[in-house]
């Protein structure tokens, strides 16, 4: 950069040598675990002007091992979730999700009783607003050793992973007219309408409601968990954590995580789209592959062995993809709701099956070669 035709700051070639490095430390297992990528180049800044000043002799890896020994600690991350109630605390993957209310709070006001008198009035402000703000929330709860910017960056990503993880479990996902608001507080908006009417006579009506009127709350009972459980539960939750997981069991996660996602929009168009957007994603070969046939009757030979049901399955990919083809293409939305219905059951099914046989399978291509196997009578 110039200022005044002088140059300041960092040149951009040596700001991407600065670049390499971070990239170079976060490839090391610990320091991607532990720290954001922000704090690797804010560390090297400051090494660097110190160096520059004399303040350090130091070598750049031992000014950050330093400075982690005084930043990296053990932290505590919980993320609230909105529209969904526990009974109870049930794992997931590397954390919990728990329920979420006055006992929280109660813990964090007892250390107001260590503050200054100033400082506790405004915590307690700010306790009594995210009471408010959280009190119909259940939350992911997670420990790790981070400094603080990756714990709460990762905490945030990792709850979002998770929720569309156990989305994938809730009722939505087999029932297509159903939207699921289901996220990290904030993170999905429940579309709601206001309407003012003033008649002749001087009468005056306001109505206000969601406009979204199948979205609500996913009450988590120990019965519900347990039913989860049977439904591969953990299984799931093993898929959160990228790291480790084969590149089919990549391909499982994505797929759960978009056809999830479809869940979360108000409009049943866009549902049908991202979810079948999601299964293709892991029932095609590649994008040359004829998609009405392929992924119809892959779905169909995975999720049933009598030919009768087969049949039928393959019957709804064609008749819910010229849904979708008319509202691509001529914007229509004209839409079956038992045919979409069966749709989602099938596409959940399907992706039930991919994670039944997560150890089975290293590749989608030996997935989908086994598919074809059984169809072909192989």
């Amino acid at each position: 950069m110039e200022c005044d035709e002088r140059p300041w700051g960092i040149p951009i070639d040596k700001y991407m040598r600065v670049e390499t490095l971070v990239d170079a430390v976060l490839k090391l297992k610990w320091a991607r675990t532990s720290l954001s990528d922000k704090f690797v180049r804010e560390c090297f800044l400051e090494w660097a002007e110190k160096s520059i000043l004399k303040a350090t002799t130091e070598s750049f890896c031992d000014y950050l091992l330093f400075l982690c020994s005084k930043k990296v600690v053990k932290i505590r991350a919980v993320v609230p979730i909105q529209y969904l109630a526990v009974e109870e605390r049930f794992e997931f993957g590397p954390g919990s999700i728990i329920p979420f209310g006055d006992g929280f709070f109660s813990d964090l006001e007892r250390n107001l009783e260590s503050m200054e008198a100033s400082k506790a009035d405004r915590a307690r402000l700010l306790y009594e607003r995210m009471k408010s703000d959280m009190k119909d929330c259940a939350a992911f709860e997670l420990e790790l050793i981070a400094e603080p910017n990756y714990a709460q960056e990762i905490s945030l990503q990792l709850a979002t992973d998770m929720v569309g993880l156990l989305r994938f479990l809730s009722p939505a996902s087999g029932e297509a007219s159903l939207m699921s608001p289901l996220s990290p507080l904030g993170a999905t908006h429940v579309p709601d309408y206001h309407v003012i009417t003033l008649g002749i006579n001087k009468s005056f009506s306001y109505t206000h409601g969601m406009a979204a009127e199948t979205a609500g709350y996913w009450l988590v009972s120990k019965y519900v968990v347990e039913e989860m459980r049977r439904e591969n539960l953990e299984a799931l939750g093993q898929l959160l954590l990228i790291d480790g997981l084969s590149e089919f069991a990549r391909s499982v996660r994505s797929s759960i995580l978009a056809f999830s996602r479809a869940l979360t929009f108000p409009d049943m168009s866009d549902r049908l789209i991202f979810a079948f957007s999601a299964i293709e994603g892991l029932m095609l070969k590649d994008q040359s592959e004829p998609i009405q046939q392929n992924v119809g009757e892959r779905v169909a030979f995975l999720t049933t062995n009598d030919p009768e049901e087969r049949q039928s399955v393959v019957g709804n990919f064609r008749s819910v993809y010229r849904m979708r083809s008319q509202y691509i293409h001529h914007r229509l939305t004209t839409i079956d709701l038992s045919e979409l219905n069966d749709a989602f059951e099938n596409i959940r099914n399907a992706l039930a099956a991919a994670v039944e046989n997560l150890d089975q399978f290293a590749t989608r291509q030996e997935f989908l070669a086994a598919i074809d196997r059984r169809k072909y009578g192989a």
